[in-house]
């Protein structure tokens, strides 16, 4: 029972690691396209392209490897029915879960390694991606409520904010402005060198200029990576942290907690792709259609992928939970998977 599990085991890891291979490759080398259109813009170089290809790689093998997942089970199992090796284990009495226990331990063991890319490396590699590609943030303002202050921000670069507009408001009233040019976040501390502050009063409007004045924030560095990266590319952890500095200010977190609740529920999509693609195998034992099984893999892999970006977005939307957006579309999956194993034979 042992060798059959490590047999099992090591055939859908090899596999798909394989497919995880492949299909980076794949989109790397369309993003290599891509980013040609850019090459010579602002001073982009082939060496950043390059290094932003390498930096924006865990980005990618993060992305895919649900997809990696279910071609590599599908290939690696059906490498095992087409050699009659499935059917012989089928015939020693191993029903169709017990057959896969070698292939889930290669899920649970290769999600417990994704979970890892996408907490550890991906945050940090996303932004040395970024940086390289000087795509790191210039150009990319935001609002942000911090206190009794409302900050404009027109374009941020590492933690060095610039054009900045400082809004001071009271019981609906504006009282105060503070433009600058740039400002810096220390030590939880706006920091001004050279600004203009306004004063409104009932009867007069008072403006001044001034140097080196701090401000004391709510808004830490984990905050300001938050308020410029995309969801997709932040820790659980950084995103929890946003998800309550938004809501200390009252504001809407409904998008960062899909992410938030997306990532917990990945491993889970994982297994359920493991699951989909163990009955399409079994119902092919006694045929050799390896082309029919990645075709069906493939169009399979894009509608769950499809179906989790579009589904969570669709429920944001319509004013559902985002813990319901982030576990429907898993539940439909490994509802897919259950409908496969009592439909196929």
């Amino acid at each position: 029972m042992l060798k059959i599990d490590q047999y099992t085991f090591k055939t859908s890891l090899l596999f798909t690691l394989f497919c995880l291979l492949m299909l980076v490759i794949i989109e790397t080398f369309f993003t290599f396209l891509n980013e040609l259109q850019d090459l010579g813009d602002e001073g982009y170089q082939l060496t950043q392209m390059v290094l932003y290809l390498l930096y924006d790689m865990p980005s990618r093998i993060y992305r895919i490897f649900p997809m990696a997942l279910l071609l590599g089970t599908l290939l690696g199992l059906g490498q095992l029915a087409s050699h009659n090796e499935l059917t012989a284990i089928r015939t020693a009495g191993f029903n169709k879960i017990r057959t896969l226990r070698g292939a889930i331990y290669t899920t649970i063991i290769l999600s417990i390694v994704i979970v890892f890319v996408g907490e550890l490396i991906v945050p940090k590699s996303h932004d040395q991606a970024m940086i390289v590609s000087n795509k790191s943030s210039s150009g990319k303002g935001f609002w942000a409520i911090d206190g009794d202050y409302i900050v404009e921000v027109k374009s941020i670069e590492n933690l060095t904010l610039t054009d900045i507009t400082v809004y001071g408001p009271k019981d609906g009233v504006l009282q105060k402005l503070i433009r600058a040019p740039y400002m810096e976040l220390i030590d939880n501390q706006w920091v001004m060198p050279i600004l203009t502050e306004t004063t409104f009063t009932e009867h007069h409007i008072q403006s001044k200029s001034l140097q080196n004045i701090s401000i004391q924030t709510h808004i830490d560095e984990a905050a300001l990576t938050a308020l410029i990266n995309d969801p997709e590319y932040l820790s659980s952890r950084s995103l929890w942290r946003f998800i309550g500095y938004l809501e200390d200010n009252n504001l809407d977190s409904s998008e960062y907690r899909l992410a938030f609740w997306a990532k917990i529920f990945n491993p889970l999509t994982n297994i359920s792709m493991i699951l989909i693609a163990a009955p399409l195998v079994f119902a092919q034992q006694r045929r050799q259609g390896i082309g029919e099984r990645i075709l069906v893999g493939v169009i399979l892999g894009l509608i769950i992928y499809l179906t989790t970006q579009m589904l969570g977005h669709f429920i944001l939307l319509s004013g559902f939970p985002p813990l319901l957006g982030a576990l429907l579309p898993t539940a439909l999956a490994i509802g897919i998977a259950y409908l496969l194993f009592k439909l196929l034979p």
